[in-house]
């Protein structure tokens, strides 16, 4: 049995192949694949901080915007 991908995965896999490939757009704003991951991967870090990790729950909250990923 496979495991399944999680969607960190994912955005990984297609940040190492097309890091400029555009990935989110929303109007006028856009991010790659390289910068998506670089944004996702700067609030885990955020989140380790505070003690969040693996498997816990965490809610946000705002109104839809590209920027939501650059927290």
């Amino acid at each position: 049995m496979t495991t399944p991908l999680l969607v960190g995965d994912v955005l990984r896999i297609a940040a190492a192949g097309a890091p400029d490939r555009t990935a989110l757009a929303l109007g006028d704003a856009s991010l790659t694949f390289g910068e998506l991951l670089a944004a996702g991967e700067s609030i885990a870090a955020g989140l380790a901080e505070r003690g969040i990790g693996a498997g816990d729950v965490v809610l946000m909250h705002g109104a839809v915007a590209v920027d939501m990923a650059e927290v």
